[in-house]
């Protein structure tokens, strides 16, 4: 849908003194296109609220999904079914989907698009993110919350996303087994990953102060 726009992508990139860039393949595209890319994998933002340093007592993992073409919502389905001790919460327009509150595990709940506040109050009260993509390079937004407000993420390997949260998020492979396992060891290590989360934010903005400064040298 964007490709109209390339020819006027170029040309202001090739102007610019720098182009912003969220993952390392972006960034070597805008560099074959004469730009100056800066890599910001991540920008955490401020906020009034973080999530509590324990996990919650009942295993809850907020399972943020945009139900478009690249998000394998079957398989998270299926691997919801197969761990009912475990309570997701399922953000998103999921009618689009073809998804109902009656095809779902009954330990899931469909929370739909919510409004930006309460997204929030779910995000802080998770054990864990889950968000998932075919699109291995994203940095996905969803992950950038939960490391904004020290929450532990589970999601398929990206080479940006591991960058950033490094040992405090957990990475599966997109297959069915690959998911449970992801599943058991984030809830189990939470207590752990919660206080990793923290230490990936705080190392985030430092790395993102020196690529600021070192841009605004050049």
């Amino acid at each position: 849908v964007w490709r109209p726009f390339r020819p006027l992508y170029r040309w202001l990139l090739r102007r610019s003194p720098a182009t912003l860039c969220h993952n390392h393949e972006d960034a070597e595209v805008v560099r074959s296109w004469g730009g100056r890319p800066v890599r910001l994998l991540s920008l955490p933002v401020g906020l009034d609220r973080v999530a509590a340093p324990d996990p919650p007592v009942t295993p809850t993992i907020l399972a943020v999904c945009s139900f478009a073409q690249d998000a394998p919502t079957r398989l998270m389905l299926e691997v919801m079914r197969r761990r009912p001790g475990v309570r997701f919460l399922l953000t998103g327009r999921y009618a689009k989907a073809g998804v109902t509150p009656e095809t779902v595990p009954r330990n899931v709940t469909l929370l739909g698009f919510l409004p930006y506040e309460a997204y929030l109050d779910a995000l802080c009260a998770a054990t864990a993110v889950l968000t998932l993509s075919t699109r291995g390079h994203i940095m996905q937004m969803a992950a950038e919350e939960a490391l904004t407000v020290g929450v532990p993420v589970l999601t398929n390997r990206s080479p940006a996303i591991e960058e950033v949260f490094g040992e405090a998020g957990v990475y599966c492979e997109l297959t069915a087994e690959g998911l449970l396992a992801g599943v058991d060891r984030v809830v189990s290590e939470a207590p752990l990953l919660r206080g990793r989360v923290r230490d990936a934010r705080a190392a985030q903005l430092e790395r993102v102060r020196s690529a600021l400064t070192e841009a605004g040298r050049a």
